[in-house]
């Protein structure tokens, strides 16, 4: 009967212990200690900053089998484009890279001799506008609408680092509508001979931003008044920890740039480009810019 008793005892002790340890693991989480676990449930960055794109071109035609110069120039944006904000101009900037970039790629598989690429027109050098019979400067126009899901709300989860933590997150929807323009003209004139302009399908997709969660207390009191302690009353935002929009555009970038290059493969034929060049030197001629060597 004793050794019964003693059984049931402990028992009761390890039931106790157990209560006692969840009860503790509630109370810490719901005061914001941060404890360990393994598996991330807050958003982390797909991009990190790294946005860079790249265009398979198709087979390429002998190197210089067409017998035309182009300066190729990097991509430029309107003053109203949503890329010479701050929050986006890292995007903006690793897209116009690798649109020159593969601007000239595709100029160089046509058989075409590219001169560039220059980040601006001001910074070719005047050698190269005599010796370029063209030069081809594309823009881009971007804009976007942002809509929000209500107030910030907590949520608690467990960061990049394992940690548990409280946030303060918004959810938005951003809708990216733009076009392209390529815009083929004279070097040394800037004069205008060819434009292709098509506009990009809109798109509509959903993010979230975080905040840092920034307990809100107010004092209790006592009998007498007294102030007695604090209890929480909400939360309210922080530093923003977060930010979504930026990578959610790099996504839609991402989603339509095979097509933009793809169209501009299209675009650049080797017999128009010729029949410009001659265009272009008849324009040279009236001005007096002087002859060009050829290629």
């Amino acid at each position: 009967m004793y050794y019964l008793l003693n059984m049931k005892k402990q028992q009761i002790l390890c039931y106790t212990a157990v209560g006692l340890a969840a009860v503790v693991l509630l109370v810490l989480a719901s005061c914001g200690v941060k404890t360990m676990s393994a598996e991330p449930t807050f958003p982390v960055s797909r991009w990190g900053q790294n946005y860079a794109f790249n265009f398979e071109t198709p087979p390429p035609a002998p190197p210089k089998s067409v017998d035309v110069a182009i300066i190729v120039v990097e991509t430029e944006f309107w003053k109203t484009d949503v890329f010479r904000e701050e929050s986006y101009r890292a995007l903006g900037d690793g897209l116009a890279r690798s649109m020159g970039v593969d601007l000239q790629k595709i100029v160089i598989a046509k058989g075409i001799t590219v001169l560039g690429p220059y980040e601006t027109y001001d910074e070719v050098v005047y050698g190269d506008k005599k010796t370029a019979s063209l030069m081809l400067a594309p823009k881009l126009e971007m804009q976007i609408a942002v809509n929000y899901f209500g107030p910030a709300t907590k949520i608690s989860g467990v960061n990049q680092a394992g940690q548990y933590e409280h946030r303060m997150s918004r959810d938005f929807e951003m809708k990216v509508e733009g076009y392209l323009t390529l815009v083929m003209m004279e070097p040394l004139s800037r004069e205008k001979m060819w434009i292709k302009k098509f506009e990009l399908t809109p798109v509509t997709l959903r993010g979230v931003e975080h905040w840092e969660a920034a307990p809100e207390y107010t004092p209790t009191y006592g009998f007498f008044g007294e102030v007695t302690g604090r209890k929480l009353t909400g939360w309210n935002q922080g530093a923003m920890i977060y930010d979504d929009k930026p990578e959610v555009l790099a996504d839609v970038v991402q989603s339509f740039y095979q097509m933009v290059l793809g169209k501009c493969w299209t675009f650049i034929d080797p017999q128009e480009i010729l029949d410009l060049k001659a265009t272009a030197q008849e324009i040279r001629d009236k001005a007096e810019y002087g002859a060009r060597p050829s290629y």
